[in-house]
């Protein structure tokens, strides 16, 4: 049998391989990684919500070889870059597209481990460095939105580039800083955000350099070359800039509330501020779980205690991309995805910690072996526990194009047409079903909802259907059913003049869809 030492041993032989070839380290990291993605990457379920407008700009760039208009969200800089993609590859499949704008992503996310090892290698030694990004490469919530197909793992790559340059003693890589940064911006405009860290501690850094406003000046040059011809073309296409428009839209925000609102502009503002702290640290908390849990409390305080130019940017910097999430949350717009960008600067923080420990055991290396099997199966679990359930996912897209293959007019089965996940696949169905594709957005017939909110019974509803070509009723089993259209699932004989067409309990499928087609002669006669 084997002895401890021995056992320590062959753990401190392991190790030292891994730790000293860095490249093998951040291969074996990324090839663990970039699995485990695909693993759980749902490629027969299509994009929705913000990722589908995303793909139909994309698209409709492909097939014109120009800026398309008509699209009015102001972070194009993805769909640009994704639109070169499905200018080289081409599909006669719409999820084929769809499929590779997810790889697209999680490829982006795996290869983020690169500029995150770069980052927290400028504060410690390679196994502490490769332990902390191994904290972004399994961190499950990253994995998780990488295979969603939106921005975020774009913004979080050129995000990190960013602030690795600019941690560089070498001006003309802190010169690329703000050339990343400008892209960076062109990605989600939040990014402007950190124009103010950079400059603050750049004059911080080079103060005593008697051309240091010179060098400012020439990268801010840079940065404002960057973003300026993708803000001429937002202009001509949107109509705003994008950036310095959606930078404002905050402060004009909460004039507008405070405006409009019985209480004063001090009562208005205390309450935003308390709303958006209160939100604000309630998503850091969670955003923590499971990984950064066991690392960031003692790396705070470490951080703050080691006072130095390296320690202030990344903490200025972690300020600034926290303002955004706090507008949001102010708002009560809860999404976790406000924070995933400042989850490299946590994975340094969190490196504190673990070099905390280092120093604390004797016994270094079987610490990294336990923090490297800590951070695996604790996002094994979480993604266990949080993946989603695509075999309703799919059931829902095949019904919805059962619906769409009879009528582009569907009612509203709920209060708001996406509060519900299957009511979102109407529109993709309707893009699956095309006779070819690629086609530009605009060809496309467009899915038409009815409202139920305003009206009390079916009958009204229906009449007031039929004037904008209501054909069909498309109800299913949810709780959150409108009560109208709740009663004809449940009763459905009790209405002669709706006449089912479909079951998806008789097409072996879980969850449960009646469509029924309306008989307004009978209707009328009722």
């Amino acid at each position: 049998m084997f002895k401890i030492e021995q056992i320590t041993e062959v753990f401190e032989k392991k190790s030292e391989i891994f730790t000293k070839n860095v490249i093998l380290s951040l291969s074996l990291i990324g090839a663990i990684s970039i699995i485990t993605r695909l693993c759980i990457l749902p490629f027969n379920i299509p994009l929705t919500l913000d990722a589908q407008g995303y793909f139909s700009y994309a698209i409709d760039m492909s097939i014109l070889g120009k800026f398309p208009t008509g699209y009015y969200f102001p972070n194009n800089g993805w769909p640009v870059f994704l639109s070169a993609f499905f200018s080289i590859f081409h599909f006669t499949n719409i999820i084929d597209y769809m499929s590779l704008q997810r790889v697209i992503t999680v490829v982006l996310s795996t290869l983020t481990i690169i500029p995150v090892y770069l980052l927290c290698r400028k504060f410690f030694e390679k196994k502490i460095a490769l332990l902390s990004t191994l904290l972004f490469a399994f961190e499950p919530k990253i994995i998780l939105n990488s295979t969603l197909g939106i921005t975020e793992s774009l913004f979080i790559f050129l995000g990190t580039w960013s602030i690795v340059f600019f941690l560089s003693h070498n001006k003309k890589l802190i010169y690329l800083s703000f050339m990343t940064l400008g892209l960076f911006t062109l990605i989600r405009y939040e990014g402007f955000l950190l124009v103010f860290p950079f400059t603050v501690m750049f004059f911080i850094r080079f103060r005593k350099d008697r051309k240091v406003i010179l060098h400012y000046i020439i990268m801010l040059s840079i940065f404002v070359i960057t973003i300026l011809p993708m803000s001429y073309v937002r202009s001509e296409t949107i109509g705003s800039d994008g950036i310095i428009s959606n930078v404002s839209a905050g402060p004009s925000y909460y004039k507008h509330v405070s405006e409009n609102s019985i209480k004063s502009s001090e009562e208005i503002i205390f309450d935003l501020i308390v709303t958006g702290m209160t939100n604000l640290i309630k998503y850091v908390g969670w955003s923590t779980i499971p990984i950064f849990l066991f690392f960031l409390p003692v790396g705070i305080y470490f951080i703050f205690k080691n006072r130095n130019i390296q320690n202030y940017i990344i903490i200025t910097c972690l300020f600034a991309l926290l303002l955004p999430s706090f507008y949001a949350y102010s708002r009560n717009i809860q999404e976790t995805r406000y924070l995933l960008i400042i989850y490299p600067i946590l994975c340094v923080i969190s490196g504190f910690t673990i070099q905390k420990l280092f120093t604390k055991f004797k016994r270094s290396n079987l610490v990294f072996w336990a923090i490297f099997v800590l951070v695996l199966t604790s996002s094994i679990l979480f993604l266990e526990l949080k993946k989603n359930d695509y075999e309703h996912e799919q059931e829902a897209y095949d019904i919805a194009k059962e619906v769409v293959k009879k009528t582009k007019v569907i009612n509203h089965s709920y209060a708001e047409e996406l509060s519900i996940p299957e009511t979102k696949y109407f529109r993709i169905a309707n893009l699956a079903l095309l006779p070819k594709f690629p086609v530009l957005n605009a060809e496309i017939p467009q899915i038409q909802f009815i409202e139920t909110k305003d009206f009390q019974n079916i009958e009204e509803y229906l009449k007031s259907g039929e004037k904008n070509g209501l054909k069909y009723l498309v109800i299913d089993d949810s709780p959150r059913q409108v009560k109208f259209l709740k009663d004809v699932f449940i009763n459905e004989k009790n209405y002669k003049y709706l006449h089912k067409e479909f079951d998806s309990h008789d097409h072996g499928y879980k969850y449960h869809v009646k469509i029924f087609e309306i008989r307004y002669d009978e209707l009328d006669r009722h």
